[in-house]
């Protein structure tokens, strides 16, 4: 899977390489094959690759990195692949997303929202409730 940069340090590639180069040595840290290796019944090589211990990008601490080979860091990454195969990789922020829709339409407080005390003024409304269509028209059913 192609890596987002935008989610990482901007300095990210120069903190992989310190950690592939200067502490791992060109090897995988969890199983010790070395980098650019024969993969066996394969005609591709061992690729390392940088792994974030706690699956944090933010926390770029050398505790929390390790240089890791496609096998391992796959292996390290499988609960998070699981949920995002499962749900989608957006599901979380698309659930949130749904929950403030439907406050839109479900505030039973006429001028301020639940969890945001924005006016519902400020947010564009006319009235506290999005104004539905007459089910009574014909052109509607």
């Amino acid at each position: 899977m192609p890596v987002n940069y935008k989610d990482y340090h901007p300095l990210w590639s120069y903190i992989s390489l310190l950690v592939r180069h200067n502490i791992a040595q060109w090897h995988c840290e969890w199983c010790a094959v070395p980098h650019g290796s024969q993969i066996k019944d394969r005609a591709s090589r061992v690729v390392l690759t940088v792994a974030h211990i706690d699956h944090d990008k933010e926390n770029n601490s050398l505790e929390n990195l390790a240089a890791l080979c496609q096998s391992c860091h796959l292996g390290h990454d499988r609960g998070q692949h699981m949920d995002n195969r499962s749900y989608g990789r957006n599901w979380k922020k698309a659930q949130i997303a749904l929950f403030d829709a439907q406050e839109y339409v479900h505030n039973p407080c006429p001028e301020y929202t639940a969890h945001t005390g924005v006016k519902w003024q400020e947010r564009g409304f006319k009235t506290p409730y999005m104004e539905l269509p007459n089910p009574a028209w014909g052109w509607m059913l």
